[in-house]
């Protein structure tokens, strides 16, 4: 065979192995992506003194803002929680152990980690029963413990009434100047209360107040002598 025809053969054989395509698997590159694994760090939520602190700081009512965390801090005024479906509440309350009565203001945690109208305004109720406790406006068995005895029972009712009037009135006020109520839902009490009129104020509240408190529920029958 001529040279020139081996030559020409040999090339022709080398074009093919080329060009032919590749069968095999590179091990060394992924068939898929894989997913990207991403560290998010897990954020707790403040504690329940640091969120009352905060919502204090926050409060429109500056004697809530700036009197009632120091009444806290220094012991005058001590704190409970307690989520039992009690928005709040303020009472005087015995230590059996030691003999001494201290003022306590109970809340619900989710009073002071919800920041909304309702809970400003819930606060602001309860600081008016200090208020009506500290300067003896009411008398302070009123705001002792329950169960009352039965023999002072009357006169206790008689001034829980006017305590609640008074409270109620002031927050319903308190809440239409800082334009507070419209963001209260309509159909719960607080709303109701504050949205009857003068002469429907008071049947309003006398049927709405036993309903969500406990020691409420033991005067509603004084309550409707007077």
């Amino acid at each position: 065979m001529r040279p020139w025809i081996i030559i020409v053969l040999a090339f022709i054989g080398l074009l093919v192995v080329v060009g032919k395509p590749s069968t095999s698997v590179h091990t060394n590159q992924p068939v898929v992506d894989q997913p990207i694994a991403v560290h998010t760090a897990v954020v707790s939520e403040p504690s329940l003194e640091t969120a009352m602190f905060d919502f204090f700081r926050t409060h429109p009512d500056p004697e809530v803002r700036d009197d009632l965390p120091g009444l806290i801090r220094s012991l005058q005024v001590r704190t409970n929680w307690s989520p039992n479906g009690v928005s709040a509440a303020f009472v005087r309350h015995l230590d059996r152990k030691t003999g001494q009565v201290h003022s306590v203001i109970s809340m619900d945690p989710k009073l002071v980690r919800g920041q909304d109208a309702r809970s400003q305004l819930v606060i602001y109720h309860e600081y008016q029963h200090y208020l009506q406790w500290r300067d003896k406006t009411i008398p302070e068995e009123t705001f002792l413990d329950v169960p009352w005895p039965d023999k002072d029972l009357t006169g206790i009712c008689e001034q829980k009434w006017y305590a609640e009037r008074e409270a109620y009135q002031k927050e319903c006020e308190f809440g239409r100047r800082y334009g507070l109520l419209d963001g209260l839902d309509e159909r719960t009490a607080l709303a109701s209360v504050c949205a009857a009129s003068e002469e429907e104020f008071i049947p309003t509240l006398k049927r709405i107040l036993p309903l969500g408190d406990p020691s409420a529920k033991v005067c509603a029958q004084a309550w409707e002598t007077l």
